[in-house]
């Protein structure tokens, strides 16, 4: 069903890598898509194992796994990873190996995971950091002095602030319960470092974890951004985004045809009241089908349809591994990779099996995978 969801749109791709109970390893893979609809939509798409977790070997799976399901690489135009070395690399890594198949299939390193990687490798060269505790004994002290806290056993103790856990809610609880307790001090570390502002090593980072031309993409893409009543839209920007970053999707001609349509859609969209109200490019794109307005807007809602597409964050990606752990346990670590699928298929999109035809959906099984015919 999600094949058949998919139809010929155009789609980006989601990956990640993790470990099942067994100790196996196992690549998900998302595809991330705007539906006939008008919806935004992340699907899971399947979980395989990969014992080789080079760029060469995962590229051949994922390319594998569409000519299985008819799937054409060239409407690929996005692709999402974390920062390891064998996704992000820029010469034979995975996103460069896609990128010689289809040059518009943009990579952008998920924004969670490249934020954090910058704080925490810029924060290791700043020694205000180290202060922390020092800056929080004078806090106390002063406090003490000026009756604004009480002492007493276990009262006011040193600490540090908390990293969350990857998978303990109790711990984001403490993390934030510890920054309350450390509040002004936080406070005062940060100021310091606005007024020292960022030394090479920083802006070294950001530059690296930040490419040039993911950024200027993304700068373009939003002026398309309806937030605040389409304070950012600018006609310009919008057809050097078709122009420079799309030219396989709009012809010269079809960006003369967008230019005159954005005339006409700043008289209509953005001046629109109803519109304004609107504050998510998805939102807006979905409002343009309901309300039909996408039929009078073909180059516009095409270019939409082509941002919406790009990945911000592997967070799909990460809970279908959540998913993963929950069902392939301690106790049902022999699960083989098809018995494995099914339960997550139907575990992660749930709401799809109300839809299905049962007997075509066996049919369909016993056809791609005939090894299980004996099964029946």
């Amino acid at each position: 069903m999600i094949r058949d969801e998919l139809g010929d749109v155009k789609f980006c791709i989601l990956v990640d890598e993790a470990q099942d109970e067994s100790k196996k390893g196992q690549m998900a893979l998302i595809l991330r898509f705007v539906n006939n609809s008008g919806f935004l939509v992340e699907r899971f798409f399947e979980i395989l194992s990969v014992d080789d977790t080079t760029s060469v070997n995962l590229k051949k799976s994922i390319s594998d796994i569409f000519v299985q399901h008819n799937i054409q690489i060239h409407n690929m135009r996005g692709q999402g990873y974390d920062g390891a070395s064998n996704m992000r690399g820029e010469s034979n890594e995975l996103q460069a190996l896609f990128l010689r198949d289809c040059p518009y299939a943009y990579y952008v390193h998920c924004f969670a995971h490249r934020l954090q990687l910058t704080l925490v490798a810029a924060a290791k060269d700043v020694p205000s950091i180290c202060d922390l505790q020092s800056a929080q004994q004078e806090e106390i002290t002063y406090m003490l002095a000026i009756g604004e806290c009480e002492s007493g056993t276990g009262a006011n103790q040193i600490g540090t602030l908390h990293r969350p856990g990857a998978t303990r809610w109790s711990s984001h609880y403490d993390s934030v319960r510890n920054l309350i307790d450390m509040y002004a001090t936080t406070c005062k570390i940060l100021g310091n470092l606005n007024d020292n502002g960022p030394n090479d090593f920083q802006v070294m980072e950001l530059n690296c974890r930040f490419s040039e031309t993911t950024m200027e993409l993304l700068t373009l893409c939003s002026s398309l951004d309806p937030t605040d009543s389409f304070k950012k839209i600018n006609v310009g920007d919008i057809c050097k985004l078709a122009s420079k970053f799309y030219p396989a999707d709009f012809t010269q001609q079809e960006i003369h045809a967008l230019r005159a349509e954005l005339e006409h859609y700043q008289l209509d969209i953005v001046c629109n009241r109803e519109f304004q109200q609107i504050s998510t490019l998805s939102a807006l794109y979905r409002e343009m089908i309901v309300t039909k307005k996408a039929e009078s807007y073909v180059m516009i809602q095409r270019l939409i349809r082509l941002v919406l597409t790009l990945p911000v964050s592997t967070a799909m990606a990460k809970r279908a591994f959540s998913s993963m752990k929950f069902l392939k346990t301690t106790r049902r670590n022999k699960m083989d990779d098809d018995l494995l699928y099914d339960c997550m298929i139907l575990y992660i999109e749930r709401q799809l099996p109300e839809k299905i035809d049962l007997e075509s959906a066996i049919d369909e099984f016993y056809t791609l995978n005939p090894h299980r015919a004996q099964l029946k």
